[in-house]
Order: structure tokens, then sequence, then C-alpha cells
């Protein structure tokens, strides 16, 4: 129902959409007329302006437009009155205010196909024209759930399109992240996110929204074609009421990278590029847009840390990370280092001698991290955790253990995290 909305909306919006399917279903068959919309529409108490097409033709229906509004939107239903549902009816809801853009649409006739597909819906044997329910109690509940899940919610389009053809590369993505206090928390990680060919849907509860202080939007774009070659990336904030309000303007403000890296972002809402993606910026942003990707916190770079490769976890980037770290400082670096009774994470060693030990806490004990820290003879201990423990790491540790939060390897420039680990 939502893979082509490209409109912010509330899940009351989208209920509308969910009442008119309600209404499609007369018995066990499915039945897209003029009249059960018409009197849905009334019961909603919504009065909607009908036009009527004939064509031409006597062998084409007559087609019907069904005009009405929803508080600051318009709604538009299209019926061609014939005896098969199966026709390019739909229902569109768009802003009533001219020079806003996207809009929530619904196809019908793709709605039906999917779920003929999924075998939820049959062709009756008798009449090939006729759609019939198999359960047709099952699909009202859960058309019942579906409302229910949408009270409160807001429904909220993240566009990641992918266009090869024609077009040599051509990517458009599109990130968003909630400022509360001095964090910034990625809004796909958040609620539920349907995943579509082109885009991702975020449905999040109203309140989240309004619970923070603004949007900040991560716009990536990047073409690639023969003689040319474009890439950029535009952070900018928003006003809440740009998905609250969606359909009235609202407040704006470019970001710099100075600005977005003083908040702290956690390891996992950090922004992962693909390797094509990656490397097509790292080779084309100049000026403002390169400091964006490498110096705000916001991506998490391959060429920057270690490579996720497919079966490593966070654990283990960390350790090549503070092993890659170390050999730069051009100290013996030791992941899994052994002392005989106990084993840490990562050592470096100068001249043989302990210098630095480092236990790393993801999802594990941070009381026996400590520990091992504790019978370690080395000149600083350091524990690096997630940055959700880090409360409970400092309510735990002795004045000698430095506790690092993970956002902190990958927020700071490596001259400031060597300066944080020397201090």
């Amino acid at each position: 129902m939502l893979k082509r909305t490209s409109l912010a909306l509330l899940g009351e919006d989208i209920k509308v959409a969910v009442k008119m399917l309600k209404a499609s279903l007369i018995g066990n068959k499915i039945s897209f007329s003029k009249d059960t919309i018409l009197e849905r529409a009334k019961q909603l108490g919504l009065t909607p302006s009908l036009r009527e097409i004939k064509s031409a033709r006597p062998d084409l229906p007559t087609t019907y437009w069904a005009f009405f509004t929803i508080r600051d939107k318009s709604v538009i239903i299209k019926i061609e009155q014939t005896d098969t549902p199966l026709v390019s009816n739909h229902l569109k809801i768009t802003c009533k205010s001219s020079g806003t853009f996207g809009s929530y649409f619904l196809d019908f006739y793709d709605f039906i196909s999917d779920l003929i597909a999924k075998g939820i819906f049959v062709f009756d044997r008798d009449n090939p024209k006729e759609v019939l329910v198999k359960d047709p109690e099952r699909y009202r509940k859960i058309l019942d759930v579906l409302e229910n899940e949408l009270s409160g919610k807001l429904i909220i389009p993240e566009e990641n399109i992918f266009l090869p053809e024609p077009i040599p590369y051509k990517r458009r993505v599109y990130y968003y992240f909630l400022k509360k206090g001095d964090k910034l928390i990625r809004l796909d990680r958040i609620g539920k996110t349907l995943e579509y060919a082109i885009k991702r849907i975020v449905i999040v509860p109203q309140d989240i929204i309004r619970n923070s202080e603004l949007i900040l939007e991560v716009f990536i774009s990047a073409t690639e074609e023969p003689g040319a070659l474009w890439a950029g990336i535009t952070p900018t904030w928003y006003s809440i009421h740009r998905f609250l309000n969606p359909c009235e303007s609202s407040w704006s403000s470019m970001a710099s990278y100075e600005e977005i890296k003083k908040y702290q972002i956690s390891f996992e809402d950090k922004i992962t590029l693909d390797n094509e993606l990656e490397k097509l910026l790292l080779r084309t942003l100049k000026g403002i847009y390169k400091e964006v990707l490498l110096k705000s916190g916001l991506f998490r770079l391959s060429s920057t840390t270690p490579n996720n490769k497919q079966g490593t976890n966070i654990h283990q980037e960390v350790q090549e990370f503070l092993a890659n770290l170390g050999r730069e400082l051009e100290l013996q670096s030791i992941t899994e280092y052994n002392l005989g009774n106990t084993r840490i994470d990562v050592a470096w060693l100068d001249k043989g001698l302990l210098k630095f030990a480092f236990e790393i806490v993801i999802e594990g004990s941070i009381l026996e991290a400590l520990y091992r820290l504790q019978n370690v003879n080395a000149e600083k201990k350091i524990l690096i955790v997630k940055d959700d423990r880090l409360k409970e790491a400092e309510g735990k540790a002795p004045n000698e253990i430095k506790i690092i939060p993970l956002s902190y390897l990958y927020n700071r420039s490596k001259i400031d995290l060597i300066r944080h680990l020397l201090l």
C-alpha cells in the first residue's frame, strides 16, 4: 500500500485508503463501484464532488472522478464503471497548497494483482472478470489491524534510487536524523522500516518527531555518464513541521560539517555507503561536500575504518581499527594479546613493554572487561563501549581506566583521537 508514496503523511491520511479498500469488499467479491465509494466517503463525513466522463466509444466504460478534502490534503479517486476490478482505478492524496511536491498513490490494479500473486485474492472460476477474497473475514481483520497500526503514526518516505540505465550510474539517497540534545539519531533505525526497490518507508510514532528539536536531512546524489561525473552531499536542518505538517512550508537552513561533528552519533546510526558509491564520492567530491563526507562524523567509511567484510562483527572491526592506529604510531600492535592467565583485545607495545591495553565491549560483560584491565600492567588502560552502555561503564570503572564511547572513534579525526588517548 505504501510503495508509491512520495509525501510524508499522517497515519490518519492513509486510513482513507484502508476504508476505501474495506468498502470495495462486497460479500466475498472485490468491486470498485462509484456508489460504494461515494457511500463510504459520506460515512466518513466527506462530501465529494463527482465528475463523469463518458467515452465516445460505446465499448469503453464511463469514468468517474471523485474529489474531496481531508484537512490540508486533496483526495482524488478514479473509478471506471466496469464489471471487473482489474482496471486502472486509483486513489491519490496530494497537498491542497500549490508549490508542494509529492503524493500518496494507491493503484487498485497493482494492489489487487499483488494479492492475487500472493494467493489472498483469486479469480472466480465461473466468471474470470470477478475477483474473490479467499477468506473475507481474515482480510477485514488485516485491514482493521493496519488501520489501528497507523493511528498516531507518521509515514515518511526516504528515497533511495539506483538507476544504472539509461545513465551508466545514478544514485539519489536521503537519510534523516532527529536532533535530541547533543545527539543525532537516524530515523530509519526507529520504528518500522519497509524496504522497496527505490525507497524506504519509515513508520514512526508522531510523538517521537514532536519530542525532537530539529530534523537533519542528508541528501546524497551521484551521477556518472560518458564525459560527465557529478556528486554532492547536502545536509540541511529542518523544523520538525517538515514531517508533522508536510503541506506547509517550514524553516530550513544548510548545515555545515563543523556544526554536525559537535553531535554524538552512535556507531550504528552512522551512514554506511556501498563500495561503488563511496569510491565515486571520494573521487569526485570537492570542498565543503568532501568535508561533510570525511569530517562530519555522519559516515562510516571503509576507506577510513576497517572493512566491514561479510561475517565481520563490530567487535572485530574495532579491534582492527585500533590495531591499525597503533601501527601508524609505530608501535607494535597485537590483537588478542595473551598475558598467560588472561587475554586482552588489543595491545600496543613499545620495545616489548605494554603501553596501551584496550578492551572492547559491544554485547559482552563490562565487569569482565574491567577485571582484565585491572589485572594488566600497562601505562594506559582503555575500555571501548557502545554508546548506550557508557553510563553503565562509567559507574563501574575505577579511575585508572579511561572509558571511550564507540562513536568517539568515528566522530573524531585521528589526531583528536590520538590526543584523547594520550591524555
